[in-house]
């Protein structure tokens, strides 16, 4: 049985990725989500954050992408800035909002504040590479460092600007999936972040960062401040505290495979 499960997971997966490119671009997000639900591949962390969710409160998606998270924060009653560079991905959340995406049992609709751009601890601009994997943009891997392997990618100027000169209100949730500049964009959200104390997701990496994970953590919470307690989800979907978490087994042995079930990358930061 649990083989014909994956077998059939496996099929509708395939069917799903061929067909939701055709797609009107105001359909593939929630496609893609749907197609992720029905096949169990959403992060374990997406119910967890969502559950956070309060209605008329703001969250924030940093790096957005195609607006996975975007699109559930909204059907959760949250009023959401999306935050990401690439224009593509930026008009496919715009798309799916203007055709009514996500249909919610509220009578108040969710409002999306989108900014296409990137976020800094100052303004200015910044240069994106998006990689090339089999000739097609990886959109998800885009990154504002270069890829240290050396392979092919596609590189644009962004706009670059601090979430502090947002000046954002009532900020419950940060996600946030920057494959490697958390640090900067957290320090360019301090501020905003020592006012409203949000729950915080955040991508965290060693293939990311030169320095050891336990220097970011370090440097994170020099940032966010002491009031914070910093845990993750364990292959039980329980909360697990920092302490726990294991560089080496959670992601050093396999970083060949960043997608395993094991693999660890997104950490939690709690208000106290």
């Amino acid at each position: 049985m649990k083989v014909k499960k994956s077998l059939a997971a496996r099929v509708y997966r395939g069917a799903a990725n061929a067909v939701e490119p055709m797609l009107p671009r105001g359909l593939r997000t929630p496609a893609h989500y749907l197609s992720r639900r029905l096949t169990h591949r959403l992060e374990a962390e997406y119910d967890a954050i969502m559950a956070m969710v309060k209605p008329g409160q703001v969250a924030v998606d940093v790096g957005a992408n195609i607006g996975v998270f975007t699109y559930g924060f909204l059907s959760h009653g949250a009023d959401v800035v999306a935050i990401e560079p690439q224009a593509g991905c930026a008009a496919q959340i715009r798309a799916f909002y203007d055709m009514g995406f996500p249909r919610g049992s509220s009578p108040r609709r969710s409002v999306l504040d989108l900014r296409v751009e990137a976020l800094g601890e100052r303004a200015g601009t910044a240069v994106i590479h998006v990689p090339l994997k089999d000739g097609k943009l990886d959109d998800e891997s885009a990154s504002l460092e270069p890829d240290e392997g050396g392979g092919d990618s596609v590189t644009f100027e962004v706009p670059l600007r601090p979430l502090d000169e947002y000046g954002l209100d009532n900020v419950h949730i940060i996600k946030m999936d920057v494959e490697g500049s958390e640090l900067s964009a957290l320090a360019g959200a301090a501020a905003t972040i020592a006012r409203w104390k949000p729950s915080m997701l955040i991508e965290v990496e060693q293939r990311h960062h030169k320095e050891g994970i336990g220097e970011v953590f370090a440097r994170i919470h020099e940032i966010i401040g002491p009031r914070y307690t910093t845990s993750f989800l364990g292959q039980d979907n329980l909360f697990r505290p920092l302490s726990e978490f294991d560089v080496e087994r959670d992601q050093l042995a396999l970083r060949e495979n960043p997608l395993a079930r094991g693999y660890v990358r997104n950490f939690f930061f709690l208000p106290r």
